[in-house]
């Protein structure tokens, strides 16, 4: 029995200090799709997508959870949505590792795969997998985060869409989502 309750209270010892490690917070900021795959940048005179970016503005929200490993490396996953100007809503979920640039460095960097789940995009005259609702996406992130303080910090980051989300027949012309955001957040 002293083994048993010896072993809870290492256990909730070791929770209490792993908890320690984890932070909490939410961002705002302003998201552009610079390779927007909807109707707006079709030109079926030349059966293409055009690459302007008329119309992609958006915002976005998240909340996320940051595991420090050490003073200079963490893990932070995070679930966001991001609603474009176009009427297309995208929800996102990255897992990203971030690497402090220095002991006491305030820029970061921020790296790591993300889920994308679309709609919105419609392709006229041209027949696209149906993928029920929302459109997948695994798209890789990079970026730089300024932490402005203990609980401030502002980052931009890029992503890049590596699933094809359509292939024009006799073409080599593919659709890949490419976003840039930037915000500001607060860790609590």
């Amino acid at each position: 029995m002293k083994k048993l309750i010896l072993l809870v209270v290492t256990l909730i010892g070791a929770y209490g200090t792993l908890l320690s490690q984890v932070t909490f917070g939410i961002k705002v900021g302003a998201s552009q799709l610079i390779r927007a795959n909807n109707k707006e940048n079709y030109d079926s005179d030349n059966n293409s997508y055009s690459h302007s970016a008329k119309g992609t503005f958006g915002l976005d929200i998240s909340g996320y959870a940051h595991y420090s490993i050490n003073h200079i490396v963490g893990i932070q996953g995070e679930i966001g949505y991001m609603r474009f100007a176009n009427s297309s809503n995208t929800f996102y979920i990255p897992l990203l590792a971030k690497i402090k640039l220095g002991n006491r460095a305030p820029f970061s960097v921020i790296v790591g795969p993300q889920l994308e789940l679309s709609n919105g995009y419609t392709y006229p005259n041209i027949s696209t997998p149906d993928y029920g609702h929302f459109t997948p996406d695994l798209a890789g992130v990079a970026g730089i985060r300024y932490q402005g303080g203990k609980h401030l910090f502002f980052d931009v980051r890029y992503s890049f869409g590596f699933t094809e989300l359509i292939s024009l027949n006799g073409t080599n012309e593919e659709a890949h989502n490419q976003i840039v955001q930037v915000g500001i957040g607060w860790m609590f």
